[in-house]
């Protein structure tokens, strides 16, 4: 544990010139008032404070059940601990009120579960203890958050179990985001120099989790996000499309929008016809995640050549091999286009397959 220091003359201005009580100066150094009374003796402080003893049963009575003050506040008002006013209640036979506190099941799960308070925030809320607010929770069996998440400032929400919206994020993440446990919580972390990059990704988990945005000293923005553990599927870095996502074609097509948004590109050129070409580009290092991506679409009638080499590994700064996956040919982009189109989110990206959809139909 560590040593807290406490200055001679600071702890005798604040005792014997000020007088200050030894709880309002255990406050001040966030210790315990046993410390401050140790510190006071070794230092040969003379104590002006003397233990209670004139507390009389009718004024701890007309304190406590006539003006109703509570404890913490008759305790200020002894300038004592609450510790010092239970016992002479105790020693008086004086019964503590007890407060009836009217909370449904449904209140509790709205102000612990939808808008996640905490069990103190409640009882703040109630005027009663936490105690109370946990004995309550335990009642009406309202399960409690991991410590994880109650250590966290923001309120953490449980993933929608949407299938679609899972594989979205699922070819995202493996495109464009670091993803690793920290403290049982799942941490999301993207860097970009892009405004509709970082408005993506804040729109992604906003609903889930509060979406951290700030400017690092080399020009770049830093999106970072703490999410529960419903969060977990997301925690895979593999070379490798999940089967579940294979197997269905909404799912698929989610995917293959989410991995777009993050590693495609969509191309349009003058060509040496003084015509235009077209093509959908993924590059990356991911050489399993283009070959399933290549055999899936080539299921939907789209023609494509197999994903190739583009760099080889010590080429262009590569520390591995670089793969590229390309749709070059018309009839094939424009059912790509529509096939994907729904499930894109990045502007870059909606704004490409518009313009290509447009310039392709011309001409057709």
């Amino acid at each position: 544990m560590k040593e807290i220091i406490i200055d001679k003359d600071a702890l005798e201005k604040l005792y014997s010139q000020n007088k200050c009580s030894i709880y309002e100066i255990a406050k001040t150094f966030n210790c315990s008032p046993a410390l401050i009374s140790k510190k006071l003796k070794l230092h040969n402080i003379k104590t002006w404070w003397q233990p209670v003893k004139s507390i009389t049963k009718e004024e701890l009575q007309h304190l406590y059940c006539d003006q109703n003050l509570t404890i913490a506040e008759i305790a200020a008002h002894f300038n004592c601990g609450k510790t010092t006013i239970i016992s002479k209640m105790q020693a008086f036979n004086i019964p503590s009120r007890k407060k009836t506190i009217i909370l449904s099941i449904e209140s509790l799960e709205t102000l612990y579960g939808k808008y996640g308070l905490k069990q103190k925030e409640i009882a703040n809320l109630l005027n009663c203890n936490q105690a109370t607010i946990s004995n309550k929770m335990k009642e009406a069996k309202v399960k409690a958050r991991d410590k994880a998440e109650i250590s966290t400032k923001y309120p953490k929400h449980d993933f929608s179990n949407n299938l679609t919206e899972k594989a979205y994020m699922i070819g995202f993440r493996l495109g464009d985001l670091h993803v690793r446990l920290h403290r049982k919580l799942i941490s999301v972390d993207s860097t970009t120099t892009r405004q509709e990059q970082i408005k993506l990704i804040k729109n992604l988990f906003n609903k889930y989790t509060h979406v951290l945005i700030r400017a690092t000293i080399f020009g770049h923005t830093k999106i970072h996000c703490l999410l529960n553990q419903s969060f977990r599927f997301l925690l895979k870095k593999e070379d490798k499309i999940p089967k579940w996502i294979l197997n269905k074609k909404e799912s698929f097509l989610a995917f293959l929008a989410g991995y777009t948004d993050a590693e495609g590109c969509i191309g349009i050129y003058t060509n040496k016809s003084n015509g235009r070409s077209f093509m959908f580009i993924l590059r990356t290092y991911d050489k399993n995640i283009l070959n399933q991506i290549w055999e899936k679409v080539s299921t939907l009638g789209i023609v494509c050549p197999k994903t190739y080499l583009c760099t080889p590994k010590g080429q262009q700064n590569n520390n591995k091999d670089f793969w590229k996956f390309g749709v070059y040919k018309k009839d094939s982009l424009k059912k790509l286009f529509n096939l994907i189109k729904p499930y894109c989110k990045h502007p870059r990206i909606l704004s490409g397959i518009q313009k290509a959809t447009k310039l392709l139909g011309e001409n057709t």
